[in-house]
């Protein structure tokens, strides 16, 4: 999993083309997300952007063992389009599994002690 946006204090986006885990929670040697002097108690998905080569192909995404999405096909979820994001167990490690060949990109807010 790549995170290709990671602003500090705010927000990061994680780009995948195959299955992917990335650890929140932590600092960052522990967090694959916290950066500088961040320690980041979790995150909350505000967006997510997906394709797929088939209909028939989906995304999974998990937080710990709570599934929140399935995504086939293509689109986007607007999470945060009410000033609000999917904040089912956002300690957990951000988990996204393809069933076959596509993207995803996941934009998440970042939660904790931040300077």
């Amino acid at each position: 999993m790549a995170v290709i946006h990671n602003k500090a204090n705010s927000t990061f986006v994680a780009h995948l083309v195959a299955n992917g885990t990335l650890t929140i929670a932590g600092n960052n040697s522990v967090s694959n997300v916290a950066i500088g002097t961040e320690v980041l108690t979790g995150c909350t998905i505000r967006k997510i952007i997906y394709g797929a080569t088939a209909d028939s192909v989906s995304w999974t995404v998990k937080r710990g063992a709570n599934t929140v999405a399935v995504l086939s096909g293509t689109g986007m979820v607007d999470y945060s389009a009410a000033s609000m994001g999917l904040t089912i167990d956002p300690t957990a490690t951000l988990v996204a599994n393809c069933s076959g060949t596509g993207y995803i990109m996941i934009e998440c807010k970042k939660i904790g002690n931040m300077p």
